[in-house]
């Protein structure tokens, strides 16, 4: 014996019938997909919050390296190193 085939097996299914049949429910409308905006708020906040945290950091390491060159400039261990590469 043969096994059905693939579109008559589907034919067969209830969700494959496609035979109308007076019985049958009205067709129901689907509730439309409505998308919360939240996912792209959310990924605006996270980046502004990113950026800020990032501006932030490079403020903290300005301001701590001023205030170690300062504190070594009045302590009196401060040596000036010439970095321009133009020789000794």
């Amino acid at each position: 014996m043969m096994a059905p085939s693939p579109i008559a097996a589907a034919s067969s299914s209830p969700m494959g019938s496609t035979s109308s049949s007076s019985s049958a429910t009205p067709h129901v409308h689907p509730r439309p997909v409505v998308r919360s905006r939240l996912p792209g708020k959310t990924l605006t906040l996270v980046t502004l919050a990113a950026l800020a945290a990032t501006g932030a950091s490079f403020r903290y390491v300005a301001r701590n390296m001023r205030e170690n060159e300062l504190a070594q400039k009045s302590s009196g261990l401060y040596v000036s190193v010439d970095r321009s590469g133009g020789g000794i």
